[in-house]
């Protein structure tokens, strides 16, 4: 998975700018080890990781707050849906068409974003959509011969505009926001931060076990961010429980 392959990767960059530091420090010349490159290394370094530090937890922010808008919007979709037969059931044996293209729209999404057995989930599916136009049409098409029919076709109407929009909400958060560049930025800047620390510390083990346990963990905050940012893909993802609640109340 690529966001085990980010993590990995950002750990050898990470761990391995440190111990390459550590290494070759002794091996510099003289003026390049003495106390006045110390400290410009340390400070320079030090705008580095404040940057970085920033960066990093402000990012990790934005996705989790992303995250749980997502996981919000699922829970207003099964709900969503729930309603909508609510309504069809009201509305009496004319509404039965349009209620067993609901089941179908929503076994279907729940067999496509959350898939079993390892499958790649598919958010954005033209199936779908067939299955809910051919749903819209049905609402569409409800005869109106009473005032009740008329009240209750108004308002699956509605119901069925609110569920697009939930749709189409979830196809647009599904898809990643961080862009490449900006994480290999991110993944150079702590590099060199790493660098910075294998140049300034001492040689002993343990600081080669403190560099590589920080490496790990910074390397853990990457795999985090870059995890979040697929909701429905991924270690953490979105459950698709409400849509299966959903399905087991509309199944009734």
């Amino acid at each position: 998975m690529d966001e085990i392959n980010i993590g990995l990767l950002t750990f050898g960059c990470l761990f391995g700018a440190a111990m390459l530091a550590l290494t070759l420090h002794s091996r510099l010349r003289s003026d390049y080890r003495d106390q006045r490159t110390h400290d410009m290394v340390k400070l320079s370094m030090g705008m580095i990781v404040v940057m970085s530090s920033l960066v990093l937890g402000l990012l990790t922010a934005s996705l989790k707050r992303t995250f749980d808008t997502v996981d919000t919007d699922v829970h207003k979709f099964g709900t969503q849906l729930l309603l909508l037969d609510r309504t069809l059931t009201k509305y009496g044996p004319g509404g039965a068409e349009a209620r067993a293209l609901l089941r179908d729209y929503t076994a279907f999404v729940l067999e496509r974003n959350w898939p079993k057995d390892g499958v790649v989930p598919v958010v954005d599916d033209d199936r779908a959509a067939d299955i809910l136009d051919e749903l819209d049409r049905a609402i569409q098409n409800l005869p109106t011969d009473t005032r009740e029919h008329q009240r209750l076709a108004a308002q699956a109407v509605g119901e069925m505009r609110t569920l697009y929009v939930l749709r189409w909400t979830i196809i647009g958060e599904s898809t990643g926001q961080i862009s490449q560049p900006f994480l290999v930025i991110l993944v150079f800047w702590l590099t060199l931060c790493f660098a910075s620390f294998g140049y300034n510390a001492p040689r002993n083990p343990v600081v080669a076990v403190v560099l590589f346990l920080s490496a790990a963990s910074i390397a853990g905050a990457i795999f985090l961010i870059v995890d979040l940012d697929t909701p429905f893909d991924g270690w953490m993802r979105i459950s698709g429980r409400p849509v299966e609640l959903a399905l087991q109340h509309l199944r009734q």
